[in-house]
């Protein structure tokens, strides 16, 4: 049962003590607003609901598509559908980069980082935040937006690892930022700066892989932080470190 505020609590005595006219239509207003703000508040729990719905169907979307039942462009639009009827949903906007992304729709992808970048709550929804934005700004070739975004990133990045020096995620992240830094510094020709951000990334590579040995995943993380070592050796012509990578 709702609490009458004082105001109503007011209006009810003046109704009490025989002001009947005069207390009516304040306790009518005060009522109807109150129904408002019920049918308001349950028609947000069941937008919300939807939206919740919608992110399943999306989910699984997502995995036909991984095994070619659905295209890009279905599950694009589930995730649409459900960020409008929730768009303060963080991971929604994330999703919906990437795989605005992968049907070529750069415009969306922007839009959707940029989304995911207003609602994320700092740590790690940030730092995926700026890199989803980075990577959309190197496909629309702005190189000097992206390595903004990037960098500011690894910042977080190497932030979470160090307050988590053995949680896989957090040096997977930092992992990948450095790579992503260093990619775009090698594409605007700073090969002895995206050297030093590759050997970072293999240190952290050589941690996860000891953390875990048998992890696939790390395994291939390793080999291609040293192939990229490599390539930028090779470019800089110092081809017997490079046969090494």
């Amino acid at each position: 049962v709702e609490e009458a505020s004082e105001e109503m609590r007011a209006a009810l005595q003046r109704f009490a003590d025989g002001d009947r006219v005069g207390a009516y239509p304040v306790i009518e207003g005060l009522k109807r607003a109150q129904m408002a703000a019920r049918e308001k508040a349950a028609e947000q729990r069941l937008r919300l609901a939807r939206a919740g719905d919608v992110r399943q169907l999306a989910t699984l979307a997502l995995a036909m598509k991984d095994r070619g039942e659905k295209t890009s462009a279905e599950v694009m639009a589930l995730w649409e559908e459900a960020q409008a009827l929730d768009p303060g949903y963080h991971w929604g906007w994330v999703e919906m980069r990437e795989v605005a992304m992968e049907c070529g729709k750069l415009e969306r992808a922007r839009v959707a980082a940029e989304k995911a970048l207003g609602t994320a709550r700092g740590g790690r929804e940030e730092l995926v935040a700026l890199s989803g934005l980075g990577d959309v700004l190197v496909a629309q070739g702005d190189l000097a937006g992206a390595l903004e975004h990037f960098e500011a990133s690894l910042e977080i990045a190497q932030k979470l690892a160090r307050e988590g020096a053995t949680n896989k995620v957090a040096l997977d992240d930092w992992g990948v930022s450095l790579e992503k830094v260093g990619s775009v510094l090698v594409a605007r020709g700073n090969l002895g700066r995206a050297l030093g951000q590759f050997e970072a990334s293999l240190r952290i590579r050589k941690i996860l892989s000891r953390i875990d040995p048998a992890n696939g995943h790390a395994s291939r993380n390793l080999f291609v932080a040293f192939l990229k070592i490599g390539d930028v050796l090779a470019e800089q012509g110092d081809l017997p470190r490079a046969l090494e990578n």
